[in-house]
């Protein structure tokens, strides 16, 4: 995979941090694989590089059939608590906190195993893995629990950083990711 220039510097900059890859300055162009654009990711997103969650997306995972969507953008009409907003000059403002409520059985702990199984996909796909033993895709993919015919699972993560925001997310199975996307964007 050759990673755009646009994104070399963020990536040479991290990837200098620690240690590893194969970059060349004549063109300018950065020669990763698979597993290295995940922890690139990694520490862009869960790492020292981390600034704000902007929206969490989940499909196809435990209880959540459809896109569901944490999204920590306020809306305009939230005017009660102020000291909670995170303005960083865009038109949108952004929440410092937010609380999940619902019934019981609603999915109030499924959205948090749900970003705990996409933190640790790409934390632990980098592992070796012995024979016999399953890696961190198959280990993690839990699909809507309530269908016999699994489909591909989603993730998407939005996060704010240094001026620029990252959008990144994957749709995998059991065996394979099977398609992965990393955008970024000035604010």
């Amino acid at each position: 995979m050759i990673v755009e220039n646009k994104y070399f510097e963020d990536i040479k900059r991290i990837w200098k941090d620690n240690n590893s890859g194969f970059i060349t300055e004549e063109s300018n162009e950065m020669l990763i694989n698979n597993n290295d654009i995940l922890k690139i990711v990694y520490y862009i997103l869960w790492g020292r590089y981390c600034d704000m969650l902007v929206q969490f997306m989940v499909k196809n995972v435990l209880s959540f059939k459809e896109e569901t969507v944490l999204d920590m953008t306020a809306i305009k009409a939230y005017k009660e608590h102020e000291c909670n907003l995170i303005d960083i000059g865009m038109k949108e403002k952004f929440l410092r906190v937010a609380a999940i409520y619902g019934a019981n059985a609603s999915g109030k702990s499924n959205l948090y195993m749900a970003m705990s199984l996409f933190q640790r996909i790409i934390m632990e796909s980098l592992n070796n893995v012995g024979e016999g033993e399953k890696n961190a895709i198959d280990r993690y993919y839990v699909p809507f629990s309530f269908e016999k015919t699994e489909e591909n699972s989603e993730f998407q993560i939005v996060e704010i950083y240094g001026g620029y925001e990252y959008k990144y997310g994957f749709e995998y199975n059991a065996e394979c990711i099977v398609t992965e996307w990393m955008y970024r964007k000035n604010l």
